[in-house]
């Protein structure tokens, strides 16, 4: 089957017809999964719940097979650079498709019937198979339903066993069987027509996702000797230890365990991994084995003996949400050094229970930050974060902040996080008898652990916890957290999200004579625009609790990333003086008004002082106001483009490239007067504008070449292909011409490259590939082995000024009618060939493409690329582009929500393999989508997607152009660009190229001049034009080594001449006239992270973040 190659008609009939999957309601699914077991009967007692692998192990090597949540299999094989996942389907009636994707290092994949309730209804982790694995969850998938309690609709239904009622969360835990029962259930449900109302209060199913268990000089260190001296070491106060149990016959905790229940699925209570006894001999160890060396912070206190952690040290969430219902009835404080290594928003089950349980019981959960800091801001776990939670960082004996101890803010709102700082690293505490040390321990003589770690901490602040409450009962849950937050010592090198108040000090806890309540004073995130806001005010309440007057001052000292405080009136305090009488409480108000200048994220203190300057109280406070960041959607037109000749039916922009200050666009039509000779235009940057600077035309043109079809370009070296050539009298063999640059500017054909074995329509030159002296050039409809319409792409070097055939690249898979070189990508020794015609798995047309690296000068086919969720005429690979390791395949009439509107498909590489990332689509309303995909670009972390055949408003075909930005591996569609004068069927977006942020969009059947033109008629029409659209200010940066040391590229684009550059806040330079800037980092460690802002010079109209980012699983820095 021979390609068109000359331009589309004005109008066409959709080609193919397509059977397609109904997508089920939202609404409806909901219901579904609420009603599907009403009328079961709920067990007689909880099933125990199945075995769990550590946490924190390494995904263990070779094929493991894991069952979703909807019966679907997936096989997940642990590659040397990635992981790789395979579907098997479970029966279905409707069918489903499955959407794979890499995040973060994790293997998402996820059945199109589920798609629509992810994650709003259905936690996006139950997807996750790369955690499946880690997790042991092989074989059936344990979930928390939130929403779901004992007054709630019953869920045992087929396929689905309830474990545990959590009634905190107003949940249960249940295990989803591999079998498939429960989603078929769910499907049924939906019925063709019916939309059951969802029950009233229920949220969501999550992963049952395991948190993981994370003295001598340490207690003296933050005061507990004064504290016993003064006749407080925590008697007659309760502290549950929710870990992995305790040894209650160890000399230091011997008669201490007063209560102990068993939540895991291990035989007993007993401590058999080690962490919960040697987290309880740190908050109430008597020191008797160690002849007192060893005493913990609350000798007096006794404990409660909560097991939520098994054996192998992996503690189930509903485990842990069980142990917090059953300590909150009985416990004074509650200490729990664990949580998930992934960073919460607050937002998940057991924070919600944390929350739940404090406000019902007025009991403080005293809980580890995490040990995830090393990775940097915002790593604070569940359930630390938590707002009722009194959430422990870790210092080491020096009072400096460890590593590997979480930091906040906390993600979404920008919350403080951790509060308070304790010991926590080198702390040798109670060893559990008959245990090995674990991991990261070592053992102190019989009886004692060394360990480090937020863990570590937070005991620490328990036991100061219970005798700051044996000290003053009449202390709430929240009086209580802030009398010690208010009281500790910040470091002065560390801000308040790293540490909260400081570090615990307890004697000054013990002796304040002022309290403050609430705390932390957290007024949150504010995005942009803030000048229409209201101020924001908070109420703080003093206490005087000594015998005698006081005059309190209230400052707020907070400052910036910077170390710059923030501008004046933006933070306040009314009154700024207080009179305490003895035993009076007084209350002031303290207001952000988010009006005044100044943006970023600030943090710092409400210092509450003597009038003498001494300090008595700090209470943490902080907000950050987003930047002024020019959205992406401010896109605007600049230039018109349009060939010096004008020729009717020229097509001016059919093909476009472009390096740095010069661009070729391709016009294949007619061209002197002759159909379809083509020409190609050079254009260079003077300025803020593009200028015509020369014409090419190929030195033998004829009619019928189409030279100017496709264009590539390289420093001064440019090839332009005649797709329809004629060379030795084969019609529609094809050609690509190569011209280069003097240095006076003129431009000259070096060489016409034509295929040693070419036949007639072959096509060579459809499409073209530069990269220094090779070319690669496509013959789509070439006949390899005598085989019609295979395909095939050449390789010419060249050496001097001479051009020889090198290779003839195939397919190892080829077949008739692939098209195999009809799309064309090349960096460096990466070549991405499109075969958009082919058929895979018996589906016609479905595409591929395929990926070649060159080594030693010759070129090998090293994978093959299809759509995970591919179908019949989707032409995957009808455009591709690449990007160091990301490629983008444009797919443009793939289905979407039942049209064929197109899809354009993100890969990135890790080693030898490709994985999807995302995949991108117009979202606009539209008969056909107009072709999402037929072209594509992409620089650094920006996407361009041509849509030739879309809409605009009442213009058919007018065509568009959208831009998307990826954050981390997030992709987002910033912008739909149109021609402002577009008319119907211009076909903008048949060609784009992106170039230091600049779009051009070819716009190649548009009329010029002709407003009186008819449609058809070939006298007038077609001229074509190129339109350019910029962004007011837009930021890109990428990170690499640079003579042994990392250092930052920073590049920009847009109206500003002169820019100020940040770096996490802080200024590091103003650049004037360029458009570049390396910024000089040096080492970076894994966690390491940089966020860069580029700002319209002595303004805060800034450009949007760019970020480099240290991967932590190994490899260079990764733009974000």
């Amino acid at each position: 089957m021979s390609l068109p190659t000359s331009a589309p008609t004005r109008r066409r009939e959709r080609r193919f017809r397509r059977a397609r999957l109904v997508s089920l309601p939202v609404a409806a699914l909901l219901a579904a999964i609420l009603v599907a077991g009403a009328g079961s009967a709920a067990p007689a007692a909880p099933a125990a719940p199945a075995a769990l692998a550590l946490a924190l192990a390494p995904a263990p090597a070779g094929s493991h097979q894991v069952s979703l949540v909807t019966g679907d299999r997936v096989v997940v094989e642990a590659a040397p650079h990635g992981w790789r996942a395979e579907p098997d389907p479970a029966a279905r009636d409707r069918g489903a498709r499955f959407h794979r994707y890499e995040q973060d290092g994790q293997v998402y994949v996820i059945p199109s019937d589920a798609a629509p309730l992810v994650p709003e209804v259905l936690d996006r982790e139950l997807f996750n198979v790369t955690k499946l694995v880690e997790h042991g969850y092989l074989d059936g998938v344990p979930v928390i339903v939130t929403g779901a309690g004992p007054g709630g609709p019953a869920l045992t239904t087929s396929g689905l066993a309830v474990t545990a009622h959590l009634p905190s969360i107003d949940g249960i835990a249940a295990t989803i069987a591999p079998d498939g029962a429960w989603w078929r259930t769910v499907l049924a449900g939906t019925g063709a027509a019916s939309t059951p109302a969802a029950p009233a209060g229920v949220e969501k199913v999550w992963l049952d996702e395991p948190a993981t268990v994370t003295l001598d000089e340490s207690v003296p260190m933050v005061g507990a000797p004064a504290a016993w001296a003064a006749g407080y070491d925590g008697t007659g106060m309760t502290v549950a230890v929710l870990d992995s149990g305790i040894d209650a016959e160890h000399p230091d905790l011997a008669g201490k365990v007063v209560a102990t229940e068993n939540f895991t699925d291990d035989p007993d209570a007993s401590d058999t991994f080690g962490h919960g006894t040697h987290v309880a001999g740190i908050v109430a160890g008597t020191g008797a084995a160690s002849g007192g060396s060893y005493v913990g912070m609350a000798p007096g206190a006794e404990l409660l003996n909560g097991k939520v952690c098994n054996a192998a040290g992996s503690c189930p969430g509903s485990a842990v949400i069980a142990g917090m219902e059953w300590a909150a009835t009985q416990a004074d404080v509650i200490n729990m050094s664990l949580g998930t290594p992934t960073a919460s928003d607050g937002t998940d089950p057991m924070s919600r229970a944390v929350n739940t349980l404090t406000a019902e019981h007025d009991v403080l959960f005293v809980i580890a930050a995490g040990n995830s800091g090393q990775f940097g801001a915002s790593t604070v776990g569940s359930p630390g974060a938590a707002d009722a939670a009194l959430t422990v960082g870790s210092v080491d004996k020096s009072g400096q902040l460890a590593p590997t101890s979480s930091r906040g803010p906390r993600p979404g709102d920008f919350a403080i996080k951790p509060d308070i700082t304790a010991p926590g690293a080198a702390i040798v505490s109670a060893r559990a008898g008959g245990t090995e040390p674990p991991p990261g321990t070592e053992p102190v003589g019989d009886h004692y652990l060394r360990a480090s770690g937020t863990s570590m901490a937070s005991p620490h602040v328990a036991g100061a916890a219970a005798i700051a409450l044996q000290q003053d009962p009449t202390l709430d849950s929240t009086g209580l957290k802030t009398a010690l937050t208010t009281t500790a010592n910040p470091h002065p090198s560390r801000t308040v999200y790293e540490q909260g108040g400081g570090l615990l000090d307890l004697p000054a806890a013990l002796d304040a004579p002022v309290r403050a309540t609430p705390g932390p004073i957290d007024f949150g995130y504010f995005p942009w625009p803030h000048d229409a806001r209201d101020p924001v005010s908070r109420t703080v309440d003093y206490t005087n609790r000594s015998d005698t007057e006081l005059a309190v001052e209230l400052v707020p000292e907070l400052s910036g990333t910077d170390g710059n405080p923030p501008p004046p009136g933006a933070v306040s305090v009314t009154p700024g003086t207080l009179t305490l009488p003895p035993g009076g409480t007084a209350r002031v108000e303290v207001t952000l008004d988010t009006r005044v200048e100044g943006a970023g994220t600030f943090g710092g203190y409400l210092v509450a002082s003597t009038p003498a300057g001494e300090p008595l109280l700090r209470t943490p406070t902080g907000f950050t106001k987003q930047h002024r960041v020019v959205d992406f959607g401010d896109w605007r037109q600049e230039q018109k483009l349009t060939s010096s000749t004008g020729e009717v039916g020229g097509y001016y922009g059919r093909a476009i490239a472009v390096d740095g200050d010069t661009a070729i666009v391709g016009a294949a039509g007619n061209a002197d007067g002759e159909t379809s000779r083509g020409s190609a235009y050079v254009l260079s940057r003077v300025g803020d504008e593009w200028v015509e600077t020369a014409r090419l035309t190929a030195s033998d043109g004829a009619r019928s070449s189409s030279f100017g079809s496709a264009v590539a370009l390289d420093g001064d070296t440019a090839v332009i292909g005649a797709v329809t050539a004629n060379v030795d009298g084969d019609g529609g063999q094809g050609a690509a011409y190569v011209f280069t640059r003097s240095g006076d500017g003129t431009w000259t054909e070096q060489a016409k490259l034509v295929a040693a074995d070419g036949g007639p329509i072959d096509n060579l030159g459809g499409a073209v590939a530069l990269a220094g002296d090779t070319v690669l050039v496509g013959a789509g409809n070439a006949r390899p082995a005598g085989v019609s319409g295979q395909g095939a792409v050449y390789v010419f070097q060249r050496s001097g000024d001479t051009w020889t055939e090198q290779q003839k690249l195939v397919a190892a898979d080829g077949a008739q009618g692939d098209h195999f070189g009809n799309s064309l990508a090349m960096v460096g020794d990466t070549a991405v060939i499109g075969a958009p015609y082919k058929t895979v798995d018996g589906k016609p047309f479905q595409g591929a493409v395929y990926v070649f690296d060159r080594s030693g000068g010759s070129w090998r086919e090293q994978t093959r690329l299809v759509a995970s969720d591919g179908e019949s005429f989707e032409v995957y690979g009808a455009s591709v582009a690449l990007s160091d390791d990301t490629l983008l395949v444009g797919t443009p009439v793939a289905d979407v929500g039942g049209a064929a509107r197109g899809v354009v498909y993100v890969l990135t590489r890790s080693g030898d393999s490709w994985a999807e990332q995302a995949t991108l689509t117009a979202d606009e309303a539209g008969d056909d989508g107009g072709e999402f995909g037929s072209a594509v670009a992409i620089e650094n972390d920006t996407a361009l997607v041509g849509g030739p055949w879309a809409a605009v408003g009442a213009n058919a075909v007018q065509g568009a152009a959208w831009i998307f930005n990826r954050t981390g591996t997030s992709w987002s569609r910033d912008a739909r660009l149109t021609a402002a004068d577009g008319t119907s069927d211009d076909f903008l977006g048949g060609a784009v190229a992106l170039a230091d942020g600049t779009v051009f969009a070819g716009a190649w059947l548009a009329d010029v001049g002709d407003e009186d033109c008819r449609p058809g008629d070939p006298n007038c029409g077609g001229q074509g034009t190129v339109y350019t659209f910029t962004a007011d200010l837009a930021l890109a940066a990428t990170a690499r080594l640079f003579r042994g040391r990392w250092v930052a590229e920073l590049t920009w684009i847009g109206a500003a001449d002169r820019v100020d550059l940040y770096r996490d806040g802080a200024l590091i330079a103003t650049v004037d006239g360029r458009r570049t800037y390396t910024d000089q980092i040096g080492w970076m460690r894994p966690g390491d992270r940089y966020a860069y802002l580029a700002c319209h010079a002595g303004t805060e109209d800034c450009a949007g973040e760019a970020i480099v980012e240290f991967d932590p699983r190994g490899g260079p820095p990764r733009p974000e």
